[in-house]
């Protein structure tokens, strides 16, 4: 895929891609949209869809996608950082290839091949403990800061 780039401006868009299933992390993600209110500019976006669309109030989904316009989708919605959510050891992660070469930074949970390979992506945060949503949604900032 080709790098992205985003243009300036004032929000911090998560991302998430895929079809999000429970092993994907979507309690996690529907326990952030819980807390999102709070983050005024912080605005959560799945590029893709869940298997409970209906269930969020404050993130934004798109719907199902050709993954060759992922590029321009990512630019379209300007993600500033791409959480890859899953809560289950995969083996390979595509979505996370697909952020890893679009050159846009990258978090994920410590757990099976996407943390393996996001702890040497430049652009990448692992974040340790799946136990508080509210502070991976604080992590998730944090990344997008340092690289905005």
């Amino acid at each position: 895929m080709r790098k992205v780039t985003i243009k300036p401006h004032k929000t911090i868009n998560i991302g998430i891609i895929g079809a999000i299933g429970i092993h994907k992390g979507l309690d996690k993600i529907k326990n952030i949209d819980k807390v999102l209110p709070k983050y005024k500019n912080v605005k959560l976006i799945i590029i893709g869809y869940t298997s409970c669309d209906n269930s969020f109030e404050n993130t934004e989904i798109t719907g199902a996608y050709d993954v060759n316009d992922l590029p321009n989708i990512i630019e379209k919605f300007k993600i500033d950082v791409i959480f890859i959510p899953s809560i289950c050891p995969e083996t390979f992660s595509y979505t996370t290839e697909e952020a890893m070469s679009m050159g846009i930074p990258l978090a994920c949970y410590n757990i099976g091949a996407p943390a393996e390979r996001v702890c040497n992506y430049k652009k990448g945060i692992v974040i340790n403990s799946m136990e508080d949503d509210e502070k991976t949604l604080t992590a998730l900032i944090d990344c997008a800061k340092n690289w905005k």
